[in-house]
């Protein structure tokens, strides 16, 4: 059983270690600023870009399940803006831009049940049904056979290395483990699931 954290739209390594484990979904840490909680990272032509769900900030102790989303600035049209710029060239992003266009019509107060939606609607689009639970209390990494809750993080390398063709291969280097958006919006729903269920 591995340990993962709740993800805005998670990225590739986040995905493959789910669909390839039994993972429990931590609800009850603490919230850790500048992470994959609340942000993803999409493919653009100027390199990788982080699209950020603005929070209230309590203090620096609340719970993950507590967090709640700051609406006071459109940011679900900024992050469709920036998806639409980035992926509307793409071979699928047509294909899947309606249904998560709904998603971003729903203003949840609070950022997990956001992190839920953005997963239910990857492992729907995969038609991937993984074995996961969510935490009912916070235990410590050696109850886990891993623990990737802070291994998972903007600022360390990489777990994912696969590599695929990308909407601006053609101008710069690969963006590894990006959003799973990207791999969806380039690959499509079948070649995105067997990218993350092949180690």
């Amino acid at each position: 059983m591995i340990a993962l954290p709740h993800c805005y739209f998670g990225n590739l390594s986040f995905f493959s270690l789910l669909v390839q484990n039994q993972a429990v979904l931590e609800t009850q840490e603490n919230f850790i600023k500048q992470t994959y909680r609340n942000r993803c990272e999409i493919g653009t032509s100027l390199g990788k870009e982080n699209l950020i769900v603005p929070i209230r900030h309590k203090d620096q102790k609340t719970p993950m399940h507590a967090v709640e989303i700051a609406y006071e600035e459109d940011w679900q049209k900024w992050h469709l803006r920036a998806l639409v710029t980035a992926y509307r060239r793409s071979p699928f992003f047509e294909h899947y831009a309606e249904s998560l266009f709904d998603l971003f019509q729903e203003k949840p107060k609070y950022l997990i049940d956001l992190n839920k939606r953005t997963l239910l609607w990857a492992l729907q689009t995969l038609s991937v049904s993984p074995s996961f639970s969510e935490s009912v209390a916070y235990l410590p990494s050696n109850d886990y056979t891993a623990d990737y809750r802070t291994a998972l993080s903007p600022k360390k390398p990489s777990i994912f290395q696969k590599t695929y063709q990308q909407v601006f291969s053609d101008k710069q280097d690969f963006l590894p483990d990006l959003s799973i958006l990207d791999a969806i919006f380039c690959l499509g729903a079948k070649s995105t699931r067997q990218l993350i269920q092949k180690s």
